[in-house]
């Protein structure tokens, strides 16, 4: 399989978007390089196109240009009509269509999708992959690289969890703070999503009430999200903790469970973590971690003990999501 980009290549096609251009598609693709796969468009609701064209034009143009599979219209339903209408109206030949289904089906059967007696008897070993999820989750964990050491927090310290949820998932974080919540007696724990408002009172009690601060960041990379950083408010959160936990003089460690990229936002942090995903053993093995029973890969960091400053008394109103 191929997919097409939503570009416009002057060299191949100067007039056409190179998802609508035939010149590109068929002639240099499927005719100048032999290409006997399927041709697939991109995601045909990102706005390159339908910023420009409405969702019926998109289809028969991308069609018509020679693709096989449309991926990601904004609705299915007006593809499908938009196509049979345009074969009934001439504008779409019967052949150009079969030429892709003949694909398509090739492609199936190749990998056996008809074959269901085959399917049937297929057996999966659910516990085999789990075991390789575990060996990932151990491995996935990377300190990035700086002079600041890895603080491993005692199981009798306060940790106070800021759970950034970017994607208001109400499922967010859920995996990590049961973790933690297993290996630290004293953990406060609070969810934060864009437009969360928290009183610089409450961060100040918060810190004040633990030894250390852990931050896990939840943040996805999605076509429709609108940006591929942290939202504005969350990070400002985020920046105000950490400089909160600075002047207290405790130890803060930031988490992205998602993108590395953003952890650039949080370089005031004593210790940052790279996951990469938020697998829910990605998720446990942070936390165990964090309780020293699991070594990292890091860079000029290595493992010590953190400070040993008292908890306070006070316990503070948690906000946000309760975990």
């Amino acid at each position: 399989m191929v997919m097409v980009a939503h570009l416009l290549v002057p060299a191949l096609d100067s007039e056409k978007p190179t998802t609508f251009s035939k010149k590109t598609v068929t002639a240099l693709l499927r005719e100048g390089m032999e290409f006997d796969g399927l041709i697939v468009s991109d995601a045909l609701d990102m706005g390159a196109l339908a910023a420009v064209y409405t969702p019926e034009d998109i289809a028969v143009r991308a069609v018509n240009a020679g693709m096989d599979v449309l991926l990601h219209p904004r609705d299915a339903n007006v593809t499908i009509d938009a196509v049979m209408s345009a074969v009934e109206q001439g504008r779409l030949t019967s052949q150009r269509i079969s030429e892709s289904v003949g694909r398509i089906m090739v492609a199936k059967t190749r990998l056996g999708l008809f074959d269901t007696a085959a399917q049937k008897s297929v057996k999966i070993d659910y516990e085999k992959h789990r075991l390789i999820a575990r060996d990932i989750g151990k491995k996935a964990l990377r300190v990035v690289p700086g002079e600041k050491k890895v603080t491993h927090l005692p199981p009798d310290g306060g940790v106070a969890c800021f759970i950034l949820d970017d994607d208001n998932n109400k499922e967010s974080g859920d995996v990590f703070v049961r973790s933690m919540r297993a290996r630290f007696r004293h953990l406060l724990a609070m969810v934060l999503t864009p437009g969360s408002e928290i009183p610089e009172s409450l961060v100040l009690d918060s810190v004040r009430a633990s030894e250390y601060a852990v931050i896990a960041v939840y943040s996805r990379i999605s076509a429709s999200k609108g940006h591929s950083g942290l939202d504005d408010t969350l990070r400002d959160i985020a920046v105000k903790i950490l400089k909160t936990v600075k002047s207290e003089k405790g130890k803060s460690i930031v988490i992205s469970f998602d993108s590395p990229y953003l952890l650039d936002s949080f370089k005031d942090a004593d210790v940052r973590i790279a996951a990469y995903d938020r697998l829910d053993e990605i998720q446990q093995a942070a936390a165990e971690l964090l309780a020293g029973r699991r070594k990292a890969g890091q860079g000029k960091g290595s493992s010590s003990q953190g400070s040993g400053r008292k908890r306070g008394e006070t316990r503070p109103k948690e906000v946000g999501r309760e975990k």
